[in-house]
């Protein structure tokens, strides 16, 4: 990869591990040329026939950077019910989003609400 004749390169290296029927485990670490190394966790668990659960957490040289908790629902056949919990370092940047989404309808719907300081990065993780 080259950006104004610089090299540059992007190195992501993951494992998922099958814990069981219906929980899993994700661990991730990637590097940029010149930054420093990141890295995540994710556990996803099937709570009920309906519910699912997750935990997300990722690391940089600074520590922590970002946790992240999830649960959504089968509402109806066509709706699902979705809680986001995102917890920013030091716990002061944190948001929680509700979510409403409805497929088979056209067009789909959606409904969304935010609660906390909504940052670029957490409107992409959420």
């Amino acid at each position: 990869l080259t950006k104004g004749g610089l090299g540059g390169c992007t190195l992501r290296l993951g494992f998922k591990r099958q814990l069981g029927h219906h929980a899993f485990l994700h661990a991730s670490a990637s590097g940029l040329n010149g930054s420093p190394i990141s890295a995540g966790l994710s556990a996803s668990r099937r709570l009920s026939r309906h519910s699912n659960g997750a935990v997300s957490a990722s690391l940089s040289s600074r520590g922590l950077t970002d946790v992240c908790l999830r649960a959504s629902r089968q509402l109806t056949k066509h709706t699902l019910g979705e809680a986001v919990w995102l917890v920013g370092s030091g716990g002061d940047d944190g948001s929680f989003c509700l979510r409403l989404s409805r497929t088979g309808s056209r067009p789909p719907s959606a409904s969304r609400l935010d609660l906390g300081e909504i940052s670029a990065r957490s409107r992409r993780d959420l």
